[in-house]
């Protein structure tokens, strides 16, 4: 609820959160920041840009789409290859060993 509460009051320094028709926005203590609806019969659920409501991330990941595409065969080859072992290991454990065909 920390992380809560600092994005909160990163989002209203930048004054991105502030009281309005479906809100409202109290400062109940100076770490704490309640958001409540305006009508507590309906709720409204928010659609926003976070990068632009909070700013960048301080840390971005590095990763490219070889990276990702990289990782993602030799994950996969690995599992083949872990398939593969297994059955040649099983010595007969299997639907063919019974020459059910």
């Amino acid at each position: 609820m920390a992380a809560v509460q600092t994005l909160r009051a990163q989002a209203k320094a930048r004054g991105n959160l502030r009281s309005g028709p479906q809100i409202t926005v109290t400062q109940a203590s100076p770490q704490t920041i309640v958001i409540e609806p305006a009508n507590p019969n309906v709720v409204y659920v928010p659609e926003y840009n976070s990068s632009l409501v909070y700013g960048t991330p301080y840390v971005t990941p590095g990763y490219t789409a070889a990276d990702v595409a990289a990782s993602a065969l030799l994950g996969f080859g690995a599992g083949i290859a872990m398939i593969r072992s297994r059955r040649a290991a099983a010595c007969g454990w299997g639907w063919g060993a019974w020459n059910a065909n």
